[in-house]
């Protein structure tokens, strides 16, 4: 079953890839990815080469449409604003890699966020009166009967006690190595492998997965505000080819106390996004401009949050989510560039930057791109080969005899960029202009939230699987 993303205030979650369901034979050509588990619209190769530029009288304002997919049990009805970027829609094509985060990226974060007081690295050591607190905890823990009724059976309470066993015998070995109290350490702000500011660190030894995510670096620093506000800040980096993050995280988390604060006056949510914008480019980020925003309103307050798109050229950067446990030998294992900042009763709460870029050269200016009506036939023929009901429905023998409808609402239809992967060239991507085609889905009449369901290239009429990021 497809689950549709939603938004979140701390972190993105990604979205699962849509399901193809046993399909007729279409009359046009398709490919199938070199994994062999998605169907796209074949393209041929003289696509780009088309005499007829798209420009401003062939894109119309709004567009409508209705269809069937190939078995007449999904519907796609177009409804929708078409966006452009103003009057000059040439674009060019930008070769981009990952922006590694350096630890002067980390430390102007720390002079924005912590306005000159001293940043201290977080807590990763015990004290004597911790540990023996955390030893007769585990000890409670480990009761048989206790865990016989959480977990049911006689092979779980082995194992279960085993592993409380060795944490025990862990936290007593180094119980006479631990100090009474411990001292407050300025930030340095260089980066360390992760298991530095792990306070468990030591369980994990000789673990090779805990091995690898130590490749992966991390700054952490936190202070406390004369308002009691507890600051903190951390980054992490790795630079392995299995994998690359790169990611800062800034977060208040004496919530309770932006909780309890009685602001002297309401912020609106223009302020409130001026106030937002003007913070993002004291973090040296102008490149990023506002691209979606929501508000909540409850018993602990008024939240807002927004979502930035980084730009190039005046243009944005669409972002979805990969696929990170995709078997495909081209699919992009680098997130998309995002940037969220939440404010949480006039106080900034949550900042978080995920996978920044960096260009690299110009590939080619005033690229052509296709018609939007040529641009809309890929749009329409991709979604008519590609969705059956048993897209979105998985059937069991009980189903068998139930009949299920779908609708796809399309009710936006945007150009930008989109980053794609360069195949052979790691962590090496293409910024390339796309239509996407925004809608909110239905299962029997059930909405089950909006979702971008289709990107084409502008270029050459290929359809881009955001996904595996080509």
């Amino acid at each position: 079953m497809i689950i549709i993303k939603y938004n979140s205030i701390l972190i993105l979650v990604g979205v699962m890839l849509l399901l193809i369901g046993c399909q007729s034979t279409p009359d046009e050509d398709i490919v199938v990815n070199k994994n062999e588990t998605k169907q796209v619209q074949n393209i041929s190769d003289d696509a780009s080469g088309t005499d007829s530029q798209s420009t401003k009288t062939d894109i119309p304002d709004t567009y409508k449409d209705s269809f069937k997919c190939l078995n007449d049990d999904v519907t796609v009805t177009v409804d929708a604003g078409v966006s452009v970027l103003g009057d000059n829609r040439n674009f060019s094509t930008i070769r981009v890699k990952p922006h590694d985060i350096t630890e002067d990226d980390v430390k102007k974060w720390g002079e924005v966020f912590f306005e000159g007081q001293t940043a201290y690295e977080p807590k990763a050591q015990y004290t004597k009166a911790e540990l023996e607190e955390k030893i007769l905890m585990l000890k409670k823990l480990n009761n048989p009967d206790t865990l016989l009724e959480v977990y049911g059976s006689e092979e779980a309470v082995e194992i279960m006690q085993a592993a409380y066993d060795k944490d025990i015998a862990y936290y007593e070995s180094i119980y006479n190595s631990t100090p009474d109290e411990i001292d407050k350490r300025e930030c340095d702000w260089q980066f360390h492998p992760l298991d530095y500011y792990d306070i468990d660190a030591g369980l994990w030894e000789g673990n090779d997965e805990y091995k690898s995510l130590k490749k992966s670096e991390e700054i952490a620093a936190v202070c406390v505000t004369e308002e009691g506000y507890e600051k903190y800040l951390m980054s992490t980096r790795r630079k392995e080819n299995d994998y690359r993050v790169n990611t800062i995280l800034y977060a208040v988390r004496s919530d309770d106390t932006i909780l309890q604060k009685e602001s002297d006056k309401e912020l609106s949510k223009e302020e409130t996004a001026n106030m937002a914008s003007d913070l993002i480019k004291k973090l040296g980020l102008e490149e990023w401009t506002e691209n979606d925003s929501y508000t909540v309103r409850d018993e602990d307050g008024l939240l807002y949050a927004f979502s930035y798109s980084l730009n190039y050229d005046g243009k944005p950067i669409f972002f979805d989510y990969i696929d990170a446990e995709s078997e495909d030998s081209y699919a992009a294992i680098y997130d998309y560039p995002s940037l969220n900042v939440t404010v949480l009763n006039g106080v900034v709460s949550n900042v978080m930057l995920i996978s920044p870029l960096e260009a690299v050269e110009t590939l080619e200016e005033n690229v052509e791109t296709l018609p939007f009506e040529e641009i809309y036939d890929r749009f329409k023929s991709q979604m008519e080969n590609q969705y059956t009901i048993s897209s979105f429905i998985e059937f069991g023998d009980a189903d068998a005899e139930v009949s299920h409808t779908a609708e796809i609402k399309i009710t936006s239809i945007k150009q930008g960029l989109f980053r794609v992967s360069e195949k052979n060239k790691d962590y090496s991507y293409i910024l390339t202009p796309v239509w996407r085609f925004t809608g909110e889905i239905f299962v029997d009449d059930s909405s089950w939230g909006e979702s971008n369901v289709c990107y084409v290239n502008a270029i050459d009429g290929s359809i881009i699987d955001p996904k595996l990021g080509y």
